[in-house]
């Protein structure tokens, strides 16, 4: 990372993954305005590469947008252009889709790298019109929110959800990354990254419309680095459809 390209404080970086089941080069610049509002100008391109135990896609993204503190939220408005080969349930497709998006979140707590008291939330919203530019139109809207409190000196309870929808004309055409998919370590721990999700007529899972993901939590330490959690989590990716 570059943290200071020129007088005007530009920044620029590079980020590489490099994993079993991803592989990214992604890059970035950053054009910081002046006024108390922390305004930015964002430019990014990246390339990503990724296995899933549903999906494989080898995608491109380019991306504009401006980021502001707005009535005490960090908002974020911009475009996207992503296109690629993915292949979902043995189906080999290629798809481009040119979509603005919208981010509203904020965040509070008491530390940076491990709350005991804090919560976060974020609504985020993406729409495309079919045309030259993108082979399908959508909308979606996803919300995300995490609550930490403590129990005690040695425990903190912790809630998440992460809800969302969408409408779309072709589902097909969609890639993998805007597909509705749950499981993993940060959705439904006990199965696989994007196991779950609605199924073809083979039983392979395509993903969904519609995602609805919770969970409870609670951590007691014994030591200052050792503790335990007790949790359960619960939640599908699904389309509407299914039940016609």
């Amino acid at each position: 990372q570059r943290r200071w390209v020129n007088p005007q404080g530009h920044k620029f970086q590079v980020d590489v993954d490099y994993a079993q089941r991803l592989d990214e080069l992604f890059m970035a610049y950053r054009i910081p305005l002046p006024g108390p509002d922390n305004r930015s100008l964002n430019f990014g391109a990246s390339h990503r590469d990724e296995d899933t135990a549903s999906t494989q896609s080898r995608t491109q993204r380019v991306t504009a947008n401006e980021t502001r503190e707005w009535h005490g939220f960090l908002r974020t408005l911009g475009v996207q252009y992503l296109a690629g080969n993915f292949e979902v349930a043995s189906e080999m497709r290629y798809s481009k889709l040119f979509y603005a998006e919208g981010t509203l979140s904020k965040k509070d707590a008491n530390d940076f790298f491990f709350p005991r008291r804090g919560w976060s939330a974020a609504l985020g919203l993406r729409g495309a019109m079919e045309g030259l530019l993108t082979d399908t139109s959508f909308a979606q809207i996803t919300l995300d929110g995490k609550y930490i409190r403590p129990l005690g000196r040695r425990q903190r309870f912790i809630t998440r959800l992460s809800l969302g929808a969408m409408t779309v004309d072709d589902f097909d055409e969609l890639p993998p990354e805007l597909r509705f998919f749950a499981g993993g370590d940060r959705s439904i721990r006990g199965f696989d990254y994007q196991q779950i999700g609605s199924t073809n007529d083979a039983g392979e899972v395509i993903g969904g419309t519609f995602l609805a993901v919770g969970s409870l939590e609670v951590e007691r330490f014994f030591l200052e680095r050792w503790g335990a959690a007790l949790f359960v989590d619960g939640g599908d990716a699904f389309r509407t459809d299914e039940f016609n």
